[in-house]
Formats: structure tokens, sequence, C-alpha cells
């Protein structure tokens, strides 16, 4: 058995060692100081990464600065595009690869064969809950994901539940105080009990959950998309279904503050 500790005067620290306090602080992704951090976007014939920061899972920080920093990607094939350290050569790299990231990664984006450019940036978020109210155990959260992809599975019931992401959580939460984004950009404030079963079933045909709402469609004039969110341990999932087909992509947007 050991006992470390770090930060006492007259000793020598390396960068591992400041790397290592914020990857004790934070979990690995791009930091949302702007709504466009670290964003993809086309430029041209070629693409740009915007600016902003990410952070990889050791605290190594890739920082694209105001000027973007722009790739190429030939047509044809489909793309991944992602920070990746590399410990080996010491340094944080943008890939843009026809295989899925690997190793220490931050994905940022997937483009099509075509050319299409789908965010499939995740975000950085808090290992240690913050304490904004009086209720013991809070936790402020951000959840924005623009650009969605939908792709339907039509069945008997109709168009499938599918779950888009599950989120590790700081607390482990029971209630909630959220705002949602719904289809005219504005949305509703909600007080949310999460059933402690919730998490027991797939969401088919109809989803047991906290929360549903009607997301924003952004390629369909006048479409919308069912989102909905659950409790499954400490995970909290967000799952998405179409309902006014056909539908391309969806921006999934909600914040406030988890209790336990």
């Amino acid at each position: 058995m050991a006992l470390t500790y770090n930060f006492v005067d007259n000793v020598v620290y390396g960068a591992n060692d400041i790397n290592k306090v914020r990857s004790t602080l934070a979990y690995k992704g791009v930091i949302p100081e702007t709504a466009s951090s670290c964003q993809v976007v086309k430029n041209g014939s070629a693409y740009r990464v915007l600016a902003g920061q990410a952070m990889l899972t050791d605290g190594s920080i890739a920082a694209v600065d105001q000027n973007g920093y722009d790739f190429s990607a030939a047509s044809g094939s489909k793309w991944y595009v992602w920070f990746e350290r590399s410990e080996p050569l010491n340094n944080v790299s943008l890939k843009c690869t026809t295989s899925a990231p690997s190793g220490m990664f931050v994905r940022l984006a997937e483009i099509s064969t075509g050319g299409v450019v789908t965010d499939v940036r995740e975000y950085g978020r808090m290992k240690i809950p913050t304490y904004e109210s009086t209720i013991s155990g809070s936790m402020y959260y951000r959840y924005r994901r623009d650009n969605v992809p939908i792709s339907p599975i039509v069945g008997s019931e109709g168009y499938s539940w599918r779950l888009i992401e599950a989120i590790p959580m700081a607390v482990d939460f029971k209630h909630a105080v959220l705002q949602f984004c719904d289809n005219n950009s504005t949305g509703e404030a909600r007080v949310i009990n999460f059933l402690p079963s919730a998490g027991s079933a797939p969401l088919a045909p109809e989803p047991v959950c906290a929360a549903t709402w009607r997301a924003k469609d952004n390629s369909v004039a006048g479409g919308y998309t069912d989102a909905a969110i659950r409790k499954n341990g400490t995970n909290l999932e967000v799952w998405l279904r179409s309902a006014t087909p056909p539908v391309g992509n969806t921006l999934l947007d909600f914040f406030g503050v988890f209790f336990v």
C-alpha cells in the first residue's frame, strides 16, 4: 500500500503531473466555451476545425486558435475527424482517417462519402459536482448536440427509439430541474423525478423515461423529432426517434441542475 501526494515545495514536477490534475477534475472532451468550439465545418473544397480547446483522457489539451485549423478529405470515402494523444510521439494531433478513432482520442466529426459533415463532438464534463443550491449533492449540467443524424427503423410500432448517448454523471441523481429546447427553440422548465426502474427496459415501443420533449429538426421545414432522457444506474441516457419523415438531423439541447 502507498500514499502519494503532490505539489509541495522543493519537489520537481513535470507536464504529466499538471495533466493529471486536469484529468482528475474532468472527463475528456471538447471544452464548451462557445457553441462552435472545435466544430468541423466545410471551408470551400476543404474543411476547418473552428477555434476551441479539447482535453484528452490524460489531461493534455488540444487548442485551435482563432484562425481555425484547415485540412482536406477526399470525396468517395467516409472520414472520421478526431484529436489523438500519442505518448510515443509526445504530441496531440488532428486525425482524419477512414478508420474509427482508437487509443486516446476526442471525437469531432464524421464526413460522409458525399462530403457532408456530421457533428459528433463529445464534450468535457466535470467529475466533481458543483454545489449551486441549498440541497446537498447538486450538479449543474448542459447538454447540447447539433446535427444528430436520425436513422429510423420502421417496425410495427412505427419509428423506433434509438440511444444517442449514455452520459456518466458525477452524482447519483434522483431529481432535476431542466430547461428543454423544443421545436420553436424555446422550451419549458420542468421538475423531474427519475424513477429507480427507469433504466430496466429498452425504449420499445414507448419509452420508460423521466421526460420526453419535442426536439427541433434542422433539415426538414416544420419537422420534429421526439427526444427522451432516462436514468440508468448513474448514467443519463439520451434517446431519439423521428416523428415526421423524411428526417435528416436534429438539435438536442437541455440544461439544468441535478439533485441526489
